[in-house]
Protein backbone atom coordinates (compact mmCIF):
# COMPACT_ATOMS: atom_id res chain seq x y z
CA UNK A 1 0.00 0.00 0.00
CA UNK A 2 2.82 2.08 0.61
CA UNK A 3 4.00 1.79 -3.13
CA UNK A 4 0.94 3.35 -4.10
CA UNK A 5 2.17 7.16 -2.67
CA UNK A 6 5.56 6.84 -3.86
CA UNK A 7 4.64 5.46 -7.36
CA UNK A 8 2.02 8.45 -7.48
CA UNK A 9 4.83 11.07 -6.36
CA UNK A 10 7.47 9.53 -8.92
CA UNK A 11 4.70 9.86 -12.01
CA UNK A 12 4.43 13.39 -11.13
CA UNK A 13 7.57 14.25 -10.97
CA UNK A 14 8.47 13.02 -13.99
CA UNK A 15 5.23 14.68 -15.98
CA UNK A 16 6.25 18.22 -14.69
CA UNK A 17 10.29 17.35 -15.69
CA UNK A 18 8.46 16.52 -19.22
CA UNK A 19 6.19 20.01 -19.31
CA UNK A 20 9.07 22.04 -17.77
CA UNK A 21 11.76 20.85 -21.03
CA UNK A 22 8.68 21.50 -23.34
CA UNK A 23 7.77 24.55 -22.13
CA UNK A 24 11.44 25.87 -21.78
CA UNK A 25 12.52 25.54 -25.58
CA UNK A 26 13.35 28.59 -26.91
CA UNK A 27 15.05 27.19 -29.57
CA UNK A 28 15.59 31.19 -31.62
CA UNK A 29 15.29 29.29 -34.81
CA UNK A 30 12.06 28.28 -34.14
CA UNK A 31 9.35 30.23 -36.06
CA UNK A 32 6.29 30.80 -34.09
CA UNK A 33 3.60 32.02 -35.87
CA UNK A 34 1.18 31.18 -32.70
CA UNK A 35 -2.44 31.51 -33.68
CA UNK A 36 -1.74 31.64 -36.95
CA UNK A 37 0.74 28.38 -37.27
CA UNK A 38 -2.05 27.14 -39.67
CA UNK A 39 -0.24 29.06 -42.23
CA UNK A 40 2.96 27.80 -41.27
CA UNK A 41 3.25 26.07 -44.65
CA UNK A 42 1.64 28.96 -46.89
CA UNK A 43 3.91 31.51 -46.48
CA UNK A 44 7.14 32.42 -48.04
CA UNK A 45 9.63 32.80 -44.92
CA UNK A 46 12.05 33.99 -46.81
CA UNK A 47 10.45 36.99 -47.33
CA UNK A 48 10.69 40.46 -44.82
CA UNK A 49 8.75 42.81 -43.77
CA UNK A 50 8.73 45.87 -45.81
CA UNK A 51 6.81 48.30 -43.96
CA UNK A 52 6.56 49.49 -39.89
CA UNK A 53 3.93 47.31 -38.18
CA UNK A 54 2.58 50.88 -36.76
CA UNK A 55 1.27 51.98 -40.49
CA UNK A 56 -0.98 49.57 -40.43
CA UNK A 57 -2.99 51.00 -37.47
CA UNK A 58 -5.64 53.21 -38.79
CA UNK A 59 -9.02 53.20 -39.92
CA UNK A 60 -9.41 50.78 -44.03
CA UNK A 61 -12.12 51.19 -46.00
CA UNK A 62 -12.47 48.69 -48.76
CA UNK A 63 -12.39 50.04 -52.42
CA UNK A 64 -11.69 47.71 -55.51
CA UNK A 65 -11.00 44.42 -55.70
CA UNK A 66 -8.70 42.81 -58.93
CA UNK A 67 -8.38 39.16 -59.74
CA UNK A 68 -5.05 37.82 -61.57
CA UNK A 69 -4.65 34.45 -63.43
CA UNK A 70 -1.22 33.19 -63.74
CA UNK A 71 -0.21 30.20 -65.92
CA UNK A 72 3.59 29.04 -65.70
CA UNK A 73 4.60 31.70 -63.76
CA UNK A 74 3.09 34.33 -66.29
CA UNK A 75 0.12 36.76 -65.90
CA UNK A 76 -2.87 35.54 -68.31
CA UNK A 77 -5.91 37.76 -66.91
CA UNK A 78 -6.53 41.00 -64.89
CA UNK A 79 -9.58 41.69 -64.20
CA UNK A 80 -11.59 44.12 -61.74
CA UNK A 81 -14.69 42.52 -60.08
CA UNK A 82 -16.78 44.14 -58.11
CA UNK A 83 -18.92 42.23 -54.73
CA UNK A 84 -15.42 40.38 -53.47
CA UNK A 85 -14.21 41.91 -50.39
CA UNK A 86 -12.80 40.53 -47.28
CA UNK A 87 -14.52 43.00 -45.31
CA UNK A 88 -15.71 46.61 -46.14
CA UNK A 89 -13.87 47.86 -43.20
CA UNK A 90 -11.28 47.02 -41.00
CA UNK A 91 -9.39 48.85 -38.04
CA UNK A 92 -5.76 47.60 -36.79
CA UNK A 93 -5.06 48.60 -33.22
CA UNK A 94 -1.45 48.99 -31.60
CA UNK A 95 -2.31 46.27 -29.07
CA UNK A 96 -2.68 43.84 -31.82
CA UNK A 97 -6.48 43.59 -31.62
CA UNK A 98 -8.28 44.62 -34.86
CA UNK A 99 -11.99 45.55 -36.01
CA UNK A 100 -13.49 44.06 -38.92
CA UNK A 101 -16.99 44.50 -40.14
CA UNK A 102 -17.96 45.09 -36.38
CA UNK A 103 -16.52 41.72 -35.50
CA UNK A 104 -13.08 41.95 -33.18
CA UNK A 105 -10.30 39.66 -33.37
CA UNK A 106 -6.40 40.16 -33.68
CA UNK A 107 -3.87 40.26 -36.04
CA UNK A 108 -0.39 40.40 -37.21
CA UNK A 109 2.35 41.43 -39.46
CA UNK A 110 5.38 39.06 -40.27
CA UNK A 111 7.29 37.84 -43.66
CA UNK A 112 5.50 40.79 -45.46
CA UNK A 113 2.44 39.52 -44.75
CA UNK A 114 -1.17 40.07 -43.01
CA UNK A 115 -2.65 37.69 -40.53
CA UNK A 116 -6.59 38.14 -39.44
CA UNK A 117 -8.03 36.11 -36.67
CA UNK A 118 -11.53 37.73 -36.63
CA UNK A 119 -12.71 35.32 -33.49
CA UNK A 120 -16.46 36.36 -33.80
CA UNK A 121 -16.85 34.91 -37.03
CA UNK A 122 -15.80 31.40 -35.70
CA UNK A 123 -12.31 31.97 -35.14
CA UNK A 124 -11.82 32.68 -39.05
CA UNK A 125 -8.26 33.13 -39.80
CA UNK A 126 -6.59 34.43 -43.32
CA UNK A 127 -3.45 35.40 -44.50
CA UNK A 128 -2.87 38.69 -47.23
CA UNK A 129 0.65 39.37 -48.89
CA UNK A 130 1.00 42.77 -48.31
CA UNK A 131 1.41 44.67 -51.82
CA UNK A 132 1.88 48.52 -50.92
CA UNK A 133 0.84 50.55 -47.84
CA UNK A 134 1.40 54.05 -47.24
CA UNK A 135 -0.48 56.76 -45.27
CA UNK A 136 -3.29 56.64 -47.70
CA UNK A 137 -3.80 52.68 -49.23
CA UNK A 138 -3.34 49.39 -48.61
CA UNK A 139 -3.20 46.94 -50.87
CA UNK A 140 -2.86 43.28 -49.87
CA UNK A 141 -3.11 40.14 -52.06
CA UNK A 142 -4.19 36.63 -51.21
CA UNK A 143 -3.76 33.49 -53.11
CA UNK A 144 -7.02 31.14 -53.90
CA UNK A 145 -7.14 28.03 -53.28
CA UNK A 146 -8.87 25.22 -54.57
CA UNK A 147 -11.15 23.52 -51.48
CA UNK A 148 -10.69 19.91 -51.00
CA UNK A 149 -7.61 18.99 -53.41
CA UNK A 150 -3.75 19.43 -52.45
CA UNK A 151 -2.97 22.81 -52.92
CA UNK A 152 0.97 24.16 -53.65
CA UNK A 153 1.30 27.80 -53.19
CA UNK A 154 2.54 29.70 -56.23
CA UNK A 155 6.33 30.74 -53.88
CA UNK A 156 7.00 27.38 -53.75
CA UNK A 157 5.77 25.71 -57.32
CA UNK A 158 4.72 28.79 -60.35
CA UNK A 159 3.45 26.03 -62.11
CA UNK A 160 0.32 25.15 -63.06
CA UNK A 161 -2.46 27.78 -62.71
CA UNK A 162 -2.87 30.22 -59.78
CA UNK A 163 -5.53 32.93 -58.73
CA UNK A 164 -4.46 35.92 -57.20
CA UNK A 165 -6.78 38.06 -55.23
CA UNK A 166 -6.04 41.89 -54.92
CA UNK A 167 -7.93 44.19 -52.16
CA UNK A 168 -7.66 47.70 -52.54
CA UNK A 169 -8.63 50.07 -49.15
CA UNK A 170 -8.07 53.72 -48.15
CA UNK A 171 -7.97 55.32 -45.34
CA UNK A 172 -10.94 56.16 -43.98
Amino acid sequence: MKRFPCLLVFCAMLLMAVACNTLDNTDPDADDLGRFSVFDGWVDKTQVNQFTQSAFCHDWQHTTTRIETWVDGKVTEDKEVTNWYPYRAMTFRKNDSMRADGMEGWWLYKYNCLFIDVSMSGGSNYVYDVVELNRNKMVIREEEYPCGIPFVPYHKNPAGEHHFVYFTFVMQ
